[in-house]
């Protein structure tokens, strides 16, 4: 099943099952990411060989596959396009323990081309760097995990 509305992406369920690439990711962990005006999603996927993070953004109904890992510190922000710095909440949920609410803000960048996207999240004083390519959702599939 491909994503053939907004609602697939938005409630993908603990253990639904993402192909992208012909690689199979399991849902991990899901973020809900807003301030007043603003809200993203970030669902944390595993694979065999490690994690990748599906970014989802509400408004604009944009989605990238992003790696982390990258020293922030290290970001070259000059050949990049900032598209928006702010505060938001972030609340964390995995399939075991209780919700994780967090302030935090971000630094949402888009190359020139428009094809790429980093996003630098400061928690706590800790920088994070996401860096991924956007995705048509056309090259998703779901296979939502039904108990």
């Amino acid at each position: 099943m491909g994503i053939s509305d907004k609602n697939d992406i938005i409630y993908l369920a603990y253990d639904s099952i993402v192909e992208y690439l012909d690689v199979d990711y399991t849902v991990t962990a899901r973020s809900n990411i807003s301030n007043p005006v603003l809200s993203y999603l970030m669902y944390e996927i595993e694979f065999k060989n490690g994690r990748r993070y599906l970014w989802y953004d509400k408004k604009e109904h944009k989605i990238a596959v992003m790696d982390s890992g990258a020293d922030a510190s290290e970001f070259d922000a000059s050949s990049w396009q900032l598209i928006l710095r702010d505060d938001f909440q972030k609340q964390t949920e995995r399939k075991e323990g209780a919700p994780m609410i967090f302030p935090v803000s971000y630094e949402i960048y888009v190359s020139h081309d428009k094809a790429s996207l980093a996003v630098i999240e400061v928690l706590n004083g800790t920088k994070t760097l996401y860096r991924g390519t956007f995705v048509k959702s056309s090259q998703l599939n779901i296979y939502p995990y039904s108990a």
